[in-house]
């Protein structure tokens, strides 16, 4: 099995469906989770039950169509996160500024 132990994971739409099911394994191999999903509701969910069962996890509402939502996801995750492609090489790194939880 895959030990993720201390890694930090991003998985977006981790309300429901395959997101949930790839959160909750995750967790369960040790990586520490920042999850993104439109529905704050079902993700905080989530993240609930990841933290009952022991594992990490924090939620940000995120619309992946949004960029703005993206650069704050990948913000709270703390990890610095490269890009390959046209449009990559286009735009400018996300600009991390302190948020509060």
């Amino acid at each position: 099995m895959i030990d993720l132990t201390g890694k930090s994971v991003i998985i977006t739409g981790a309300a429901s469906g395959i997101g949930r099911a790839t959160a909750i394994l995750a967790a369960s191999l040790g990586a520490n989770l920042t999850l993104g999903d439109r529905t704050e509701e079902a993700g905080a969910s989530v993240v609930d039950e990841i933290e009952a069962a022991g594992g990490t996890a924090q939620f940000v509402r995120c619309d992946v169509a949004q960029e703005d939502d993206v650069e704050a996801l990948v913000c709270r995750c703390g990890v610095p996160v490269r890009t390959a492609g046209r449009r990559a090489q286009q735009r400018r790194p996300p600009q991390c500024r302190q948020r509060s939880p």
